[in-house]
């Protein structure tokens, strides 16, 4: 009986340590499509983007790409991606190359009338929190060095008053900064300068929250998992096909394969997954390469897709997990005859993420009602979020008694 008590409490413990990485992600990117030109053509990837960008892969801290803002002239810089909620939290890792021009809000969390902001301060080489109207903060923090990579974990919460503003660089918490400004709400968070200045500095990854309750994220990374393997199809004969009109039969004829292409493009691809013909129940199934990683924070699914013109039709692409649940990524229209894209976050698996629930995942595309336009599938990638690895140390020692 006193070894079963020992054994349960251990399992208890392990529950609890695996509960520390339960959050609720809204995005989550390591920018591992690798698309060079970030695009805002069909919302998924982010709402807005402005001044002189680039998705590359010589400076990363994990995966295959990272971000780079460089503006060589005086230019506003960034990437947009918009959610309305009471909250922001977020976790993102931040390198500088060069200093900015001036001092520069990097991080940004907008609400319709003011936004939040941790700045870097050129001259000490630190970080600062403002909030737009009012007098900012105290510089606080390590001093910074080029090239290094940093962690910032933010909290932009304007919905009481005072607004507040939560933050903490590498782990360590700075002072809470606050404003007297009326409530409201959060609905766009910015990566890059949003005044105009020169400079050159990274992002990776990024995992962004509207639960109050999960900052700090903390230590994370992001990996990206492509296509790699058919699933089950669906087919019938001139329905789901590839770009040369053979029917995908799985065998011989593959899905995964116009797929799993990365980096991905900005214009058409010429190697895709058309729907030719009407086939509401019809679809074809892909796989993703395998994550060796525990401790999952979430995953988003990003699809590329395009048309062969802009007359009407639609598509639908889902993530199903291992129980069969259904994530909706997209469903409607998908005529247009340029490089477009959608992401959604994965759907909690029942009993929370692990590394099985991860590599069980598989998306479906096709189900259209209207092909006036043949819509194509062109690419997709699984972006997946995990935690740093549980620290041996924690792990209590538990003595069996006999």
């Amino acid at each position: 009986m006193k070894r079963l008590k020992a054994l349960g409490f251990l399992a208890v413990i392990l529950l609890l340590l695996t509960q520390l990485y339960a959050v609720t992600p809204i995005w989550i990117t390591g920018f591992e499509h690798g698309l060079a030109v970030p695009a805002t053509s069909g919302l998924g990837l982010y709402d807005t983007a402005a001044g002189t960008l680039a998705i590359q892969s010589s400076v990363k801290r994990s995966g295959d790409y990272a971000l780079q803002i460089y503006p060589l002239t005086s230019l506003v810089s960034n990437v947009g991606k918009k959610f309305t909620s009471a909250v922001y939290v977020g976790s993102v890792y931040i390198r500088f190359a060069a200093w900015p021009s001036a001092d520069a809000s990097i991080v940004q969390g907008e609400t319709p009338t003011e936004g939040f902001s941790i700045y870097v301060d050129v001259t000490a080489h630190r970080f600062f929190p403002a909030i737009s109207s009012l007098t900012a903060g105290s510089v606080e923090g390590p001093t910074l060095a080029l090239n290094t990579w940093y962690r910032l974990d933010c909290k932009f919460n304007p919905a009481a008053n005072p607004w507040l503003l939560d933050w903490a660089v590498d782990g360590t918490p700075m002072t809470q900064y606050s404003g007297a400004l009326a409530a409201t709400t959060m609905y766009q968070l910015h990566l890059g300068f949003t005044a105009a200045r020169t400079g050159n500095l990274f992002f990776d990854d990024l995992v962004l929250s509207t639960t109050a309750g999960d900052y700090p994220i903390g230590e994370q990374a992001v990996i990206g998992l492509p296509a790699n393997a058919e699933g089950t199809h669906n087919n019938a004969a001139n329905t789901m096909e590839d770009v040369d009109g053979n029917d995908i039969d799985g065998v011989t004829y593959l899905a995964y394969n116009k797929l799993k292409e990365i980096p991905w493009i900005t214009t058409v691809n010429t190697d895709f997954v058309r729907q030719a013909t009407i086939g509401t129940g019809n679809y074809c199934e892909v796989n993703f390469a395998d994550t060796t990683h525990n401790n999952i924070l979430g995953a988003m699914l990003a699809i590329q897709y395009a048309s062969a013109g802009t007359g009407a039709n639609n598509g639908k692409t889902y993530v199903l997990d291992s129980n069969n649940q259904s994530t909706t990524v997209y469903s409607g229209t998908m005529a247009l005859a340029i490089a477009s894209y959608k992401s959604a976050i994965v759907t909690l698996p029942s009993g929370g993420w692990t590394m099985a629930h991860v590599n069980a995942l598989r998306a479906r595309l096709g189900y259209s009602s209207d092909v006036i336009d043949i819509p194509y599938w062109e690419a997709m990638i699984l972006e997946v979020a995990y935690a740093a690895d549980i620290p041996i140390t924690w792990i209590p020692k538990v003595i069996i008694i006999q």
